[in-house]
């Protein structure tokens, strides 16, 4: 009991960051579901809508200097622009 008592302790003493390196594999996965969520136009449109790229720039801003994160942001968002009309949508929004 004493454990899991200092356990809970440590995580709210401590804020977790995605500067950190030892997130930046989360966060690279993270973006990769994105990615892989953009599987049509209606979903594309959607994630759109729901702010997926603000998301996305989001994590650019935070991770400037991470090449790999910065490369799969711009999978994700090449993923997104699966035709004229969205990429459109994209460039608006970006």
């Amino acid at each position: 009991m004493a454990a899991l008592w200092k356990m809970a302790r440590l995580s709210r003493s401590h804020t977790f960051d995605v500067h950190r390196p030892r997130f930046a594999k989360l966060v690279e996965y993270s973006v990769e579901c994105l990615k892989n969520l953009a599987v049509d136009e209606v979903s594309i449109e959607e994630m759109i809508d729901e702010g997926a790229l603000e998301v996305l720039a989001n994590v650019c801003k935070q991770n400037p200097y991470n090449e790999q994160i910065q490369k799969a942001v711009n999978q994700a968002i090449q993923a997104y622009c699966l035709n004229d009309y969205l990429a459109e949508k994209v460039g608006q929004k970006m």
